[in-house]
């Protein structure tokens, strides 16, 4: 469990980098358009396309990273209105229902995948297939979060069960 636990810190490391690096990258590519526009009157043909791309990519990646965290904004008016053990019921069956719906979401994200190798993005020359990627491999990440979750539960069981013992 150990190693699993580490190889998903290690995928979401590698997500949290690529996230900081698009940022990065549409920070840039902004002020490249900006100058342009108001100095030069012109803007890469390549410059908008790009900045859509990565802000596809940093908000799929950053949902997922949400999910790890446990960050999405959630109605608990009614959740906290019941006692601890079923609630703790509640929330396992509302994961299980979160990953079935993400297994359904990565299917269909990649059959947008597939439908849109073809169609290019004019400036970047570049299929609008990678865009539609973020959609499964952030969908992917996001169960993982959920499997990391009770990886992490379950080690600590396990760790308090040999304290005690």
């Amino acid at each position: 469990m150990k190693k699993a636990e580490m190889l998903i810190d290690k995928v979401f490391w590698l997500s949290e980098a690529i996230s900081k690096i698009l940022v990065c990258m549409i920070f840039g590519v902004m002020w490249v358009v900006v100058f342009g526009r108001y100095l030069f009157s012109h803007t890469p043909i390549w410059s908008e396309d790009l900045i859509l791309f990565s802000m596809c990519w940093l908000v799929m990646l950053s949902g997922a990273e949400a999910f790890r965290r446990d960050a999405h904004l959630r109605i608990t008016i009614f959740q906290n209105m019941i006692p601890e053990r079923p609630r703790a019921c509640l929330n396992v069956f509302l994961d299980i229902i979160t990953v079935v719906f993400f297994a359904w979401l990565i299917r269909y994200g990649i059959e947008e995948v597939i439908m849109n190798v073809s169609i290019m993005y004019t400036g970047l020359k570049l299929s609008k297939m990678w865009v539609f990627l973020s959609f499964p491999v952030s969908f992917v990440l996001s169960m993982l979060a959920k499997v990391d979750k009770y990886i992490v539960r379950y080690n600590k069981k396990c760790r308090n069960g040999k304290e005690e013992a």
